[in-house]
C-alpha cells in the first residue's frame, strides 16, 4: 500500500513538473491588458494622459474626466495602484497632464478643478515613481491656469507656465519648483512688448537650453518669446517676431519654435493675420534676438530640427515638406507629399538621420533623408492613425503608429491595431488592441509599449477561475494564465516587441 501511494505521488510530482517545464507558460514577450479599476471613463472621447517610468518600469495613467492615476507595472502587466488626487466630493478636478524627472524618479501631474467648485485652486502634484505615493502638493494661484509642465533634470527643477484666466490678460508667469520636495523656489513674470499688448494665448511652448539651462516660452498666438534663467528665474530678453505690418492678435504660430543653443539659433513660422496671409519661416539669433532671415512656405503645421544635417524641417497641411538651412535659414527645397488637407505629425530621428512624418487621416508614414529631404520609404497603413497615436523609438529605429476605425472623423469607437514599423526595412509587427485607444507612450530602456483605451463605462468582469489565488503566488506560475481584462473601462495594453 505504502509503495502505491509513493509512486502515486511521484507520479503526481512528475506530472506537475512537467506542466511547469514544458507547459504552454507566458512568454514575456507579447500583449498584456489591465484595466484600471477605479478609473472608469466618463466618454469613449476622453484623452487621458500616459508617462512610463524608465527607472522602475512603472506607468502612469491619467482621466481628464476624474482625479484619478493608475499605477501600472509595465513589466509584469499588473496594477498595483489607484492614486485619488482630486476627491470628487471635496475638490473636483482633473489630471489634465503627467511628467517624468529621470533624476528624482519623480511623476509630476497638474490637477486641474472644474467649475463646481471656483473656490478650488490648481495643484502641481508630485509622486514618487516607485510607489505611487504623494510627496508633495502646491496650490497654483486661482488667477491663472497652468499649462503643461517641463522637467530640467540637469538643475533638478520642475517649470510651470502660469497663463492668465482674464480674456485680457497677457502677462504670464513661470514658476520653478524643486524636484524632489515639490517647493516652489521663485516667480518670473513675462510681459509682452507694446505691440503684442492685449493679445492673451490660448496655448504656451517650453524649451529648455542644453548649454545655458535658460527656458524659453512661446506665446503660440503672437510668436513672443521669453527667454528666462532658469536658476534665478530672471528675464534675459525677449524676443517678438518681425511680421510684415504691425503684430495682430490673429498672427499665430502653428507649431512650437525649435531652439537650439549651439547653433545660437531659434526658428518659428508664423502667419499673419487673416487666412490669405501667408506662412513666413523666420531665423532669429538666439543671442542678439535680432532676425537673419525671414522667406515664405507652404502654412506650416509642424516643425522638427536635426543638429547632425543642420536642417530644419516645415510640414504643411498642403502635404509638402519644406526643408530648410538651419545657419543661414534659406530654402533647400520642397518635398511634395501629394495629399493634402491631412493631419501631419513631424518627428526627427537623428540616431538615424532620418524625419518621419506621419498622415494620420490616411494612416501614410514617410521616412525622409534628415540631408536631402528625400523619400526613403512609405508604409501605408489600413486604417487611420488615432489621436496622440504617433510615436517614434529613435533609440531602436522604429515607429509605433495606433490606428482604429473611424479615427479620421475623430470618433475611433472601432478595436484598433498597433503597429511598429522598422524604419530601414519597413517591416511592420502589429497587434490588436482595445476598442478606442487614445494614446501611446514608448518606454525608451526597453521598448516596450503603452496604449490607453477608454471603452464603456462600466466594465463586466470577466471570468476568471483562478480568481481566488493571490497575485504574487500566481506570477510565479507559468502554467496558470495571466488574467483576463474586463469588459469595457480605461484599459492600458503594455506590448513588448
Amino acid at each position: 500500500m505504502r509503495r502505491y501511494v509513493a509512486a502515486l505521488f511521484a507520479l503526481g510530482v512528475l506530472i506537475l513538473v512537467t506542466i511547469v517545464l514544458l507547459g504552454p507558460g507566458r512568454s514575456e514577450r507579447g500583449a498584456r491588458t489591465v484595466v484600471l479599476v477605479g478609473m472608469q471613463a466618463v466618454s469613449a472621447s476622453a484623452i487621458s494622459p500616459v508617462v512610463v517610468d524608465d527607472a522602475t518600469g512603472h506607468a502612469f495613467a491619467a482621466l481628464p474626466a476624474g482625479g484619478h492615476v493608475g499605477v501600472v507595472d509595465v513589466s509584469a502587466g499588473l496594477q498595483q495602484h489607484v492614486i485619488d488626487l482630486a476627491d470628487s466630493a471635496a475638490s473636483p478636478g482633473s489630471v489634465s497632464s503627467l511628467v517624468v524627472s529621470a533624476r528624482t524618479g519623480h511623476v509630476f501631474g497638474i490637477v486641474r478643478h472644474t467649475a463646481d467648485a471656483p473656490q478650488m485652486s490648481d495643484t502641481l502634484d508630485v509622486l514618487d515613481g516607485a510607489t505611487g505615493h504623494l510627496i508633495a502638493q502646491t496650490a497654483i494661484p486661482a488667477s491663472v491656469m497652468p499649462e503643461q509642465p517641463i522637467v530640467d533634470d540637469a538643475t533638478g527643477r520642475v517649470f510651470v507656465v502660469e497663463k492668465p484666466l482674464s480674456v485680457t490678460g497677457d502677462t504670464i508667469s513661470v514658476s520653478a519648483v524643486d524636484a524632489t520636495i515639490g517647493r516652489v523656489l521663485h516667480t518670473a513674470f513675462v510681459v509682452p512688448p507694446s505691440s503684442a499688448a492685449g493679445c492673451s494665448a490660448s496655448l504656451y511652448a517650453t524649451s529648455i537650453g542644453q548649454l545655458s539651462g535658460r527656458l524659453y516660452v512661446i506665446n503660440l498666438t503672437t510668436g513672443v518669446t521669453g527667454v528666462l534663467d532658469g536658476r534665478s528665474g530672471q528675464v534675459v530678453r525677449i524676443i517678438a517676431p518681425r511680421l510684415p505690418g504691425p503684430l495682430q492678435c490673429a498672427a499665430q504660430t502653428i507649431a512650437p519654435p525649435v531652439v537650439d543653443e549651439r547653433a545660437r539659433r531659434i526658428w518659428m513660422q508664423t502667419i499673419g493675420a487673416g487666412l490669405s496671409c501667408a506662412c513666413t519661416f523666420s531665423t532669429y539669433d538666439l543671442a542678439t534676438g535680432q532676425l537673419v532671415r525671414r522667406i515664405g512656405i507652404d502654412q506650416g503645421i509642424a516643425l522638427a530640427y536635426s543638429a547632425r544635417a543642420g536642417r530644419v524641417f516645415s510640414v504643411s497641411n498642403r502635404g509638402t515638406v519644406s526643408v530648410i538651412d538651419a545657419r543661414s535659414g534659406r530654402l533647400v527645397r520642397t518635398i511634395v507629399l501629394g495629399r493634402a488637407f491631412a493631419v501631419y505629425e513631424l518627428v526627427a530621428d537623428s540616431t538615424h538621420r532620418t524625419m518621419v512624418v506621419a498622415d494620420d487621416r490616411d494612416g501614410v508614414i514617410d521616412i525622409l533623408d534628415e540631408v536631402s529631404g528625400r523619400v526613403l520609404r512609405r508604409i501605408v497603413l489600413d486604417l487611420p492613425l488615432v489621436d496622440r497615436g504617433f510615436a517614434v523609438d529613435t533609440r531602436r529605429g522604429r515607429v509605433v503608429a495606433v490606428t482604429s476605425e473611424g479615427a479620421s472623423t475623430g470618433d475611433s469607437v472601432g478595436a484598433g491595431r498597433v503597429n511598429l514599423i522598422d524604419e530601414r526595412s519597413g517591416m511592420i509587427q502589429s497587434w490588436p488592441t482595445d476598442r478606442n485607444p487614445r494614446l501611446v507612450a514608448v518606454a525608451e530602456r526597453d521598448g516596450r509599449i503603452s496604449i490607453l483605451s477608454n471603452g464603456a463605462s462600466n466594465p463586466t468582469p470577466a471570468v476568471d477561475p483562478w480568481r481566488w489565488l493571490p497575485q504574487p503566488v500566481r506570477s510565479l506560475l507559468p502554467f496558470i494564465p495571466l488574467p483576463q481584462p474586463d469588459e469595457g473601462g480605461t484599459r492600458l495594453s503594455v506590448i513588448d516587441p
